[in-house]
This record gives C-alpha cells, sequence and structure tokens, in this order.
C-alpha cells in the first residue's frame, strides 16, 4: 500500500481504510474475523501520480497498457532489453522506475473452512541490469503479447495489480491502483444482504440507544470490545513474521519452538496449536502455554524428508480457533517475495 498524498500525520493503512470506506463491502461474522478470514476485494492500494497500469479482460488473463514494441520475453530476456523495450515505448515510465506484480490467491482453511488469501509480490526495477527477467518476474503468469504486457492465467486466483514506483527525492511517487478480481466467487458470498446480517447478529442487537437519557443520574460507559486475533509468529531462530508473511520452514529431526503473538491478553483455559505445513501431515504442539498476549509450544521432531515452509497456524482457545496463514517463499532480498 502507498499513498502518495497522504496527510504528514497518517499511516499507509490509515490513508488505505480512508480510500476504501466507501468500497467496504465484504462483512465478516465476528467468528469468521476471530478466524482471520480474510476475503480478497476490489480495493483501491496505491493513489498517486504516475500513470497507473491498466488490466483489461483477455482469454486466458488480462491485457496492460504497458507496452513493450517488438519484445520477445522469454527465459533468456535481461533486464537491461526488457527495461529499453518498456521505456521506449511508454511515455511516463522512466529507468530507476519499480514495477511491482502482486497477486492475492484466495483459499479456504481445510480445518476452519475459513477464507483467507495468500499474497505473492514481484518486484523489478528498470535499469541496465544483466539479470534475467524471469529471476524477478513470474515468466509463468508474465509475458508479452501484441506488443503488451499481458497476465497468462490458467484458472483463477482471487485479484492482481500491478503498480509503478519511483522515488524522488524524499518521496516515493506511484500509480494509482485497484485490486483487479479475476474471480468473485468469495467476494460475492461475502457482500451479499443476507451475509451482512449474519454479521451484525454475530456482534449481538440490543435496542438501548446510546445517547438516549437516562432516568436515573447514574453514569455508565461501555468499552469496545477487542476481536482477538493471531498478529505474528516466530518459529524457531527465524525472524518475527507478521500473519501473511513468511514463517520458515520445518526442518528435518528438528524440534524448533513456536511463539504465537495475539493482539491482546490471551484468557482460556484450554489451548491447542496445530502447525499445517504446505505438504504432509499437520503437526499438533506439545504443551502450549499463554502468558500475557503470546503463546509459546514446542514442536515435536519433524519427520518429513525435505525441507517444508509452514502454511498456517491453528490455535484453539476454548474450542474457537484462531487462524494466521503465511507465504510459501520468503523474500529473497532482491525484491521478490512469494
Amino acid at each position: 500500500m502507498a499513498f502518495e498524498r497522504k496527510e504528514s500525520y497518517q499511516s499507509e493503512y490509515n490513508a488505505f481504510v480512508k480510500a476504501n470506506l466507501t468500497n467496504s463491502l465484504v462483512a465478516l461474522t465476528k467468528q469468521e474475523a476471530a478466524a482471520g478470514a480474510c476475503v480478497v476485494a476490489p480495493y483501491k492500494v496505491s493513489e498517486g501520480s504516475l500513470t497507473p497500469i491498466e488490466l483489461t479482460t483477455r482469454t486466458g488473463g488480462f491485457t496492460t497498457n504497458i507496452s513493450c514494441g517488438e519484445l520477445s520475453l522469454d527465459a533468456n530476456t535481461s533486464i537491461a532489453d526488457f527495461s529499453a523495450a518498456i521505456v521506449e515505448n511508454n511515455n511516463g515510465i522512466e529507468y530507476g522506475d519499480q514495477l511491482s506484480f502482486v497477486q492475492l490467491i484466495q483459499q479456504t482453511s481445510d480445518t476452519t473452512g475459513t477464507p483467507y488469501a495468500v499474497m505473492r509480490k514481484y518486484e523489478v526495477t528498470l535499469s541496465d541490469s544483466t539479470d534475467k527477467v524471469g529471476d524477478y518476474l513470474p515468466l509463468n503468469l508474465i509475458g508479452v503479447d501484441g506488443g503488451n504486457i499481458v497476465v497468462n492465467e490458467d484458472s483463477p486466483v482471487g485479484g492482481i495489480f500491478f503498480a509503478l514506483s519511483r522515488k524522488s527525492g524524499s518521496k516515493i511517487l506511484v500509480s494509482t491502483q485497484y485490486i483487479v478480481m479475476d474471480t468473485t466467487t468469495y467476494y460475492d458470498q461475502y457482500t451479499t444482504a443476507a451475509q451482512r446480517a449474519n454479521a451484525i447478529h454475530s456482534y449481538g442487537q440490543s435496542d438501548e440507544v446510546f445517547l438516549s437519557p437516562t432516568t436515573t443520574n447514574e453514569a455508565s460507559a461501555s468499552a469496545p470490545a477487542v476481536t482477538l486475533s493471531i498478529l505474528s509468529a516466530k518459529l524457531g531462530q527465524n525472524a518475527i513474521a507478521l500473519n501473511g508473511g513468511y514463517l520458515g520452514k520445518l526442518v528435518p529431526a528438528t524440534s524448533p519452538t513456536l511463539l504465537v503473538n495475539f493482539n491482546t491478553t490471551i484468557d482460556a483455559t484450554s489451548i491447542s496449536v496445530v502447525v499445517k505445513p504446505y505438504s504432509g501431515a499437520n503437526i499438533n504442539a506439545v504443551s502450549p502455554s499463554a502468558s500475557g498476549s503470546q503463546i509459546s509450544a514446542n514442536l515435536p521432531s519433524y519427520s518429513g524428508s525435505n525441507e517444508m515452509p509452514v502454511h498456517q497456524i491453528i490455535v484453539t482457545l476454548d474450542g474457537v480457533n484462531y487462524t494466521a496463514s503465511f507465504a510459501e517463499e520468503a523474500d529473497s532480498g532482491d525484491g521478490v517475495t512469494e
């Protein structure tokens, strides 16, 4: 998320919320929100002065308005050739600009049935580098057809978008972009009037009007409830990973410690933790315990033959499931995150 004209006191998240107040049509019940549900929606993700990258539907995917002339994009194409084709054929795009492509893959938890999204980010800076474009962009998805960059999809995933960004002094200039939906199956389900009614009902109903004068001189107050959710986790010696980031891999014959951080104090008498790898059987954590807003647990020795990234962590507190999903691959340090 990047909002070029946000107020100095605003965070990027605040600016994102403000930009999408009228687009927030997704309705989640209290239970779905507590489980970490996420539904891909056509939100505005950036706002700025650079030329927007448009996506129009085509058979098997989308076509962008980025022209590449006669370029043929394959595994041998260098960043230098790719950059030259783009800069020469598109007004408003310069060397040093960063081209980003993001996939938001809509999935459903096999354990809880809760919808969630996995984000995959790819970035390349336009330059005279001899590195291969395929080291930064997924050429199984991105190609050139009819002289323009296209997105090829065998099947819909959820949502996608491109974005252009540029450093200008101390500022970052960006293009204005929205998530483009390639399937609306989940979005349609979670934006119905019935779903909104279910969501409202799940938080309880009251006939009491907050501003209605009372018949006594007694004061009353109510504090807003905080919906419990998983913020981050830490696997062994790996770095702390935010929900949706890259947690790390399970390594054969090792028993790492797992830390799970919630957004508020945990008050539960029954705690269980399940770790779900991208492939293979789920793993039940040993003797999980809570302290403040953190749960710690040990994982039994991983019996897999190969290292396997963690897909999900499912924490059950007094019978209620809370889920965090993690990326399959880490940011390589070269601007690619899966």
